[in-house]
């Protein structure tokens, strides 16, 4: 319209606005809900800040592949040459099994998104591990019954008590008893114990600068060696004891929180603050 003419009037446009404010406001200055949620305080990690590591991932199959190894050795499949080879390959089967929770700590709280609650970090780990454990468990139970006696419930390895802590992945909690069921479970039993603390654990590195994270991770590493000692010293095997092993998953929490470039993960009010290294 000419400046004679009547119409309606247009509203002068503002500047476009780049700063904070302008991306988490409404308009009327209030903050969007996700945006005043304390999860969510993460130093303005996103989700997408979240990398996968397929590496790492790598690394992990890696490790289980040694462990089968191991495994394979001991249960002679093989005659002469061929199982010695497969037992000398499979004595690094318990390094193995150090490699694979450390890395289950590191991958843990890189990968975790920002935006997930602990509710919800525990609940997919639910259903990732147990419908496969109750699966394998059953399948154990099965064979203990038919072609594999050593399987079953037996009072060498605790009987049906025994039995059924190793389908609720406790059973390596009693040294006695972690053979029981599925012999090879007390490791997601240990994994599960690892999952209930991983959220405290979190909150704990996220508080961390990565110089306090090294130092943290040199404890963990010296934690693990005063576990080892103890388990050598022990009249008992406190080899797949969860507690003797949560130092391995701790030094993969503080590896994690001092490796450079890492994106701030996870949530739980307990990733990097903004004067977190």
């Amino acid at each position: 319209m000419g400046p004679g003419t009547d119409g309606p009037r247009q509203r002068p446009r503002l500047p476009h606005r780049t700063g904070p404010q302008s991306r988490l406001s409404h308009g009327d200055g209030r903050l969007p809900r996700r945006a005043r949620s304390p999860l969510n305080a993460t130093n303005g990690a996103t989700d997408r800040d979240v990398r996968n590591l397929p590496a790492l991932t790598g690394a992990r199959w890696l490790a289980a592949l040694v462990v089968l190894v191991h495994h394979a050795g001991l249960a002679a499949y093989l005659s002469g040459e061929p199982q010695r080879s497969l037992l000398t390959v499979g004595r690094v089967g318990h390094v193995g099994v150090i490699f694979f929770f450390v890395l289950s700590g590191f991958v843990l709280l890189w990968s975790t998104p920002p935006s997930a609650s602990a509710a919800a970090f525990w609940w997919r780990r639910v259903a990732r591990v147990v419908p496969l454990h109750l699966v394998t468990a059953a399948a154990a139970l099965l064979l203990g019954f038919t072609i594999a006696p050593s399987l079953g419930p037996r009072p060498a390895t605790g009987g049906w008590p025994a039995t059924i802590a190793n389908a609720v992945l406790l059973s390596s909690w009693v040294p006695t008893w972690s053979q029981a069921g599925d012999p090879v479970s007390w490791s997601p039993g240990c994994e599960a114990f690892f999952y209930a603390l991983f959220p405290a654990l979190a909150l704990l590195a996220g508080r961390l600068r990565a110089r306090g994270a090294w130092a943290h991770l040199v404890g963990a590493a010296l934690g693990a060696l005063a576990a080892a000692l103890a388990i050598d010293t022990a009249t008992l095997d406190l080899s797949r004891v969860p507690l003797m092993r949560l130092p391995e998953f701790v030094a993969g929490v503080a590896w994690c929180r001092g490796a450079p470039g890492r994106a701030c993960a996870p949530p739980w009010r307990c990733c990097c603050s903004p004067s977190g290294g």
